[in-house]
């Protein structure tokens, strides 16, 4: 019996002192990684509306995918507004950030933050896949094939789901955007 329960005894411990060692790193880098994420926001949003002075947080109520609005503005007028969206793609949630202009038409867009396949869904991140969506101001759908019709996006090839996840972000902001102003 002893040979039992003295191994199950410092197994426990074990899981006792890595679970305290992983709260502890856990609060010790909460606040910086915070911190990052914060900065990281912002010079997305300088790089989508590099005109803009300032942001103020929108609030509102989504029932989609996106997640924040921010109103750009420079010398107290409105110059766009910046949104971020949160689809989920392949491997996880991809973050979209959307430079909409005072009409609601596309100025440009970025990828903040994914986690799809390398060298397929990170494709999502190529300028050349981002630029289809500035030609037309949406709704957008995936297409498999090369299209002449501004609405549809030509889907990353092997990363559909990575492009159909793109596409779903932006046509939440273009709907939020259309409800909210």
């Amino acid at each position: 019996m002893n040979e039992i329960v003295k191994p199950g005894i410092i197994l426990f411990a074990i899981c006792i002192i890595a679970s305290f060692c992983l709260g502890l790193v856990n609060q010790i880098t909460k606040t910086p990684i915070e911190t990052q994420r914060q900065e990281t926001k912002l010079s997305t949003q300088k790089e989508l509306l590099p005109e803009a002075t300032e942001f103020e947080e929108i609030q509102f109520t989504s029932e989609n995918s996106v997640s924040e609005i921010y109103k750009a503005m420079n010398s107290g007028e409105t110059v766009g507004y910046i949104f971020f969206a949160k689809p989920r793609g392949y491997g996880d949630v991809i973050e979209v950030a959307v430079a909409l202009s005072s009409k609601g038409n596309i100025l440009d867009i970025r990828i903040v933050n994914q986690n799809e396949t390398p060298g397929l869904g990170t494709n999502v991140t190529n300028p050349s896949f981002l630029e289809q969506y500035k030609i037309s101001s949406g709704p957008f759908v995936v297409t498999k094939m090369d299209s002449s019709n501004q609405n549809e996006i030509t889907a990353i090839t092997s990363a559909t789901i990575s492009s159909e996840a793109v596409t779903l972000g932006v046509n939440d902001i273009l709907e939020t955007f259309k409800s909210v102003y």
